[in-house]
């Protein structure tokens, strides 16, 4: 009832997303005929909104493609058909001692990590150096964040961790940014910063993201696509999704490097008025640091005002002076984050260092 949303919208009901029946129902009373229902950056309104194209016949993206861009394990099936891309991988249901003790007999020697099969925002992700009965507990808690009670246990691939944007209009992909991300506690990207790449380079992350989306069946939309680059330039991949990345990736990173904003294009596919080839006009170079939070009270809170009179430079603080926080655990822990931008990679890195000095978060 209180969604800060719904000033903006011209109707606003509170029902819950994944009641998608209940969704129906009100657009049928209404007598409205949806063009099309999207989740621009949200994988949990994803699959409701295939279902009410389905229902709808809108053309837009079906439940089916919906569950492949939001389940972890329908996409290692299928890049397992690719014969490239995947780690060494398992999905379980069962945790008994029995099945824990086959795990790690499985992974001896490899370093793994757990994911729920269709979680978003790091939840309930572990990085484990060697599998054992001792870490069930781990498998357990990752198996709490799964709708589906399904998790997958992987090799964890050591390398330089990339996410990639990208538009796809009939087929054909546009990629729409290479960024490097640096990850804190072995799960959630604490920077995420334009890569400059060699062109083989390029061309390695961006075969392996045209193939991973195709082989789900991707066509149009926006895709957002994890990888990781092993120290022989072999890219695995993590996940992909189909819609934007989210915490200001798509609707701010994408738009200051591409000087497109391609929350309008895409707009403009959905509402099936066509899209040009987009003529990207410009190639800035962009970062963001994202702030986690930490365990207390916030004591006091400075320097954004500051920051944002810098040229190149956009900040925002998500908590306020006595809020209480707690400990760092996943991407919704993220209290605020540091934008800068430049044509240069050194005036880049001066900017983000400049602005991170100048902003100070104390707790009690």
């Amino acid at each position: 009832v209180n969604s800060p949303c719904s000033s903006l919208v011209d109707l606003f009901f509170p029902i819950n997303i994944l009641n998608h029946k209940t969704i129906i129902k009100k657009i049928e009373e209404l007598e409205i005929i949806p063009t099309v229902a999207v989740s621009f950056i949200s994988d949990v309104g994803m699959r409701p909104a295939g279902i009410i194209n389905d229902h709808f016949k809108t053309g837009g993206m079906s439940e089916e493609l919906a569950i492949k861009l939001t389940n972890k394990k329908l996409q290692r099936e299928a890049w397992d058909a690719l014969g490239v891309f995947n780690p060494k991988w398992v999905s379980v249901k069962s945790l008994s001692f029995l099945e824990v003790e086959n795990l790690a007999r499985k992974f001896t020697n490899h370093k793994v990590v757990t994911k729920p099969i269709d979680s978003s925002g790091s939840r309930g992700i572990f990085k484990i150096n060697k599998l054992s009965i001792n870490d069930k507990h781990l498998l357990e808690e990752a198996l709490e964040f799964s709708i589906e009670g399904e998790i997958i246990i992987e090799e964890y691939i050591e390398g330089r961790e990339f996410s990639i944007e990208s538009f796809w209009n009939n087929g054909h992909c546009e990629i729409l940014a290479i960024s490097e991300r640096t990850i804190v506690h072995d799960k959630s990207a604490f920077t995420i910063i334009s890569a400059i790449l060699p062109y083989e380079i390029e061309m390695i992350i961006s075969d392996a993201v045209i193939k991973a989306n195709q082989a789900l069946g991707v066509q149009f939309g926006l895709t957002h696509t994890e990888l990781i680059l092993n120290k022989k330039n072999k890219p695995f991949l993590i996940e992909t999704a189909g819609r934007g990345g989210g915490f200001y990736v798509f609707d701010e990173l994408v738009k200051k490097v591409t000087g497109i904003d391609y929350s309008k294009i895409y707009i403009q596919q959905l509402m099936k008025n066509g899209t040009s080839k987009n003529l990207i006009n410009q190639k800035n170079l962009v970062a963001i640091k994202y702030l986690p939070s930490r365990l207390g009270v916030v004591k006091s809170i400075s320097g954004f005002i500051e920051a944002n009179k810098i040229e190149g430079v956009k900040a925002e603080c998500f908590v306020q002076t006595g809020d209480s926080t707690k400990s760092f655990v996943s991407d919704a822990d993220r209290i605020g984050y540091i934008l800068v931008w430049s044509d240069s990679k050194q005036e880049l890195d001066e900017l983000l260092i400049k602005t991170n000095s100048l902003i100070k978060i104390y707790y009690y």
